[in-house]
């Protein structure tokens, strides 16, 4: 699936940006046990921040993680919109779930959460 289709795809949906990338990579560098352990050996994608390249390009991007935990390294990088490979299964897009779709007990959710939550991180263009 080409970036723009799966961008039209996720309009809406509560995608998380590069703060959260930012976030976790400070998070790997004091303590990499808070980092779920399934974004190991995956590139995982913050679509809630789409960059535009300058320049004769003038291409849009978004910026991926990829953990080895193994290996004790992460890489920050982009890829393009238009890039020919594409994202498919294997490029996750991060998203944010309300409590309430969490496996939490009952009485762990926190009851501050039961506003609909609000998404102000929007897309950079």
């Amino acid at each position: 699936m080409t970036g723009r289709n799966l961008r039209v795809e996720l309009e809406g949906q509560p995608v998380m940006g590069v703060q959260l990338l930012e976030h976790l990579v400070l998070l790997f560098k004091i303590d990499k046990s808070q980092i779920p352990r399934w974004f190991d050996g995956k590139t995982i994608f913050f679509w809630g921040t789409i960059y535009c390249s300058w320049g004769d390009e003038n291409q849009q991007y978004v910026e991926y993680l990829y953990f080895n935990f193994e290996a004790n390294e992460y890489y920050r990088g982009y890829r393009y919109l238009d890039h020919p490979e594409g994202f498919d299964k294997d490029c996750p897009a991060v998203i944010s779930v309300p409590p309430k779709y969490t496996n939490l007990p009952e009485e762990e959710v926190d009851e501050s959460h039961k506003e609909e939550p609000s998404y102000d991180d929007g897309y950079m263009l």
